[in-house]
């Protein structure tokens, strides 16, 4: 028997608008017969891959009444955006296969943002449960009528659709202060601190997954965690860590040029 739920079955269809009341909600509006052919039930997470081999991702939810004898799906511009299609355009739609996001970084798309720990939390926060690909961009609303817009740089795991969850190491790309010679300067806040050694960790993870520092920077993220009760303390440990660190990556810059 064929596995109803296999997230390859895929199925052709045509992309029209979204209703007014579904836009910026990140939906996708299909009939109940494809929800059967592709496996998927409503609240469920569809990925929409566009004519240029670019996808993304979408919640599904029941067609409108008038709309369950059309094969067709209805993405508002930010999702057809992400997917690189437009209306009256087709696109291919299948179940997708979902991991948790180990770490994201976001980069600030239409303004210059000056981000620490604090603001990191607070889109955090908004992003629980999120769906993201690499290249997707987001937008976080932050007021009555104020959004703010990201675009998803770096996601782990690669080449993936992932799921944002309290464990993702979230950080945004932003004008920071330098560190000379990759050490730590007492001087700085502690939230400065803390967004710089959180963009180390998210980098180190790409280069050193499972590698010999893994459990260094394992403690290095509870040092952060614990930094604002336990500064001065912390600072000694973290230094220590940097110190590796910047070994690390100084001979993983040497192989590279080999």
């Amino acid at each position: 028997m064929t596995d109803k739920s296999d997230p390859q079955k895929e199925k052709v269809v045509r992309v029209l608008e979204a209703k007014k009341r579904d836009v910026g909600s990140l939906r996708i509006r299909l009939n109940s017969e494809t929800m059967k052919e592709i496996g998927i039930s409503e609240g469920e997470i569809v990925e929409i891959i566009g004519e240029g081999k670019k996808s993304s991702v979408a919640i599904a939810r029941s067609a409108y009444p008038q709309d369950q004898d059309m094969g067709i799906i209805r993405l508002d511009s930010r999702v057809r955006e992400n997917v690189g299609v437009d209306i009256d355009d087709e696109a291919r739609i299948r179940k997708a296969k979902t991991k948790m996001a180990k770490s994201i970084v976001l980069k600030p798309h239409d303004k210059k943002i000056k981000s620490n720990v604090r603001f990191e939390s607070f889109v955090k926060r908004k992003l629980l449960t999120y769906p993201v690909t690499k290249g997707d961009l987001i937008w976080i609303s932050i007021g009555i009528r104020r959004e703010l817009i990201f675009e998803v740089t770096s996601l782990n795991p690669e080449n993936t659709i992932c799921i944002i969850k309290n464990r993702t190491l979230l950080h945004i790309e932003s004008e920071e202060k330098k560190f000379p010679d990759e050490k730590i300067r007492y001087e700085l806040s502690n939230e400065e601190t803390i967004s710089y050694l959180k963009k180390k960790i998210v980098l180190l993870n790409y280069l050193n997954e499972t590698g010999p520092l893994k459990d260094d920077i394992s403690v290095l993220k509870e040092k952060i965690n614990l930094l604002n009760e336990r500064l001065d303390y912390a600072m000694k440990k973290i230094e220590e860590l940097m110190l590796k660190i910047s070994a690390f990556e100084g001979k993983k810059e040497g192989s590279n040029e080999q």
